[in-house]
């Protein structure tokens, strides 16, 4: 299975979702081809794809958040089994 995670940080130290996505990755990785989407990541995980997404910068923060959110729909709407985000 191809499969896409979408997380604006992608960091084990980044918080509870973050944490979580790394940990869902690592599962996954093992059995599939994963490939994540984030602007900030430390990559975690090995044999994982990572994809930038393009930033704003941090302010304004709802100008970031629409780029995000539609950058990343737009780069996993095609060839992805599952997508995954938090």
């Amino acid at each position: 299975m191809r499969i896409a995670i979408i997380n604006r940080n992608f960091s084990r130290t980044g918080g509870g979702a973050e944490s979580y996505a790394v940990a869902i990755a690592e599962q996954l990785a093992a059995r599939h081809e994963v490939h994540v989407f984030s602007q900030e990541s430390n990559q975690p995980v090995p044999c994982i794809t990572y994809h930038r997404v393009s930033s704003t910068g941090q302010k304004p923060r709802w100008l970031n958040q629409l780029v995000f959110a539609l950058s990343s729909w737009w780069q996993t709407r095609k060839g992805f089994d599952a997508v995954h985000s938090h």
